[in-house]
């Protein structure tokens, strides 16, 4: 077996029948695994806006298919950022670690574009203002335009709050 990089390995039969092993060649159905990628973002960051970028990127990246539709989750509600993963079906399978740099570079540059900074944040202290997205901003570009009515309920929801 030759990995991406070039080098020959050798698998040991009693390493792969112990182990769980994922074949990401095409199914006969025409079904592939998912390539995944995450990014973690501040709360402060709309996670319409962090949806919608990765979409954005997804949709630009030269070898994702478009159906399925890519699509993303939000795993993970940690302490002090939100866990994004990005889900694409690659066109190629055999093709998913130079698919997965080039979904990379247009996270990276689409991330860049709208001024969204890709880090997850940790505090020493609290901060002096509340790190929150307010209703108003819940559709930055390139979010999803809201519906009338979603639109009025985010603005009815921006009530002030006592600290």
């Amino acid at each position: 077996m030759r990995t991406p990089y070039g080098e020959e390995i050798t698998v040991p039969n009693a390493v792969v029948v112990s182990q769980t092993t994922t074949n990401y060649s095409k199914a006969p159905d025409g079904a592939v695994p998912f390539l995944t990628t995450a990014v973690t973002i501040g709360y402060d960051t709309p996670w319409r806006q962090v949806e919608g970028l990765l979409l954005m990127a997804a949709h630009e990246t030269a070898g994702v298919r478009p159906d399925p539709r890519p699509f993303v989750w939000r795993e993970g509600l940690e302490d002090f950022y939100v866990k994004y993963t990005l889900l694409v079906a690659p066109e190629n399978p055999n093709d998913r670690a130079a698919l997965l740099d080039r979904l990379h570079v247009r996270i990276l540059d689409a991330f860049n574009q709208y001024g969204v900074q890709i880090m997850s944040p940790h505090y020493m202290v609290d901060p002096q203002d509340q790190k929150v997205v307010p209703p108003s901003r819940w559709h930055q570009a390139p979010a999803p335009i809201a519906s009338p009515a979603a639109a009025a309920a985010g603005a009815a929801a921006e009530t002030p709050r006592r600290s």
